[in-house]
């Protein structure tokens, strides 16, 4: 982690890491000395809901999606242990995967077009 963390800690990206790290698993920031328990944590938390929690905890409703392929560029997210009420679909390629039956399973709303 070090030395590049005192480099980019104090960027968009480097607070916002600081602020889930500190509202999701309750630490005060990353460290060398935090990397330990926030792991543990990170793994504890590897449950069904955990997505909604955290929705739900930063006031988001669902999330928009550019899933380009039919695996997405995370595959695991796609699995039954997942809410895929979480998200929704916003782009549609190639265009006959809102008239294919399996596409739109498991979205929880019907996909007709955008």
């Amino acid at each position: 982690m070090a030395p590049y963390w005192e480099y980019m800690k104090d960027t968009g990206y480097g607070r916002c890491l600081e602020v889930a790290i500190r509202d999701l698993y309750g630490l005060d920031g990353l460290s060398a000395g935090a990397v330990e328990p926030l792991s543990e944590r990170m793994a504890a938390s590897r449950r069904k809901g955990f997505y909604r929690q955290v929705f739900d905890k930063a006031g988001i409703g669902v999330a928009l999606w550019n899933r380009l392929d039919r695996l997405g560029p995370i595959p695991r997210m796609w699995t039954n242990e997942h809410d895929r009420s979480l998200f929704i679909q916003d782009v549609l390629w190639p265009a006959d995967m809102a008239t294919d039956p399996a596409w739109r399973e498991g979205w929880g709303r019907e996909i007709l077009c955008l």
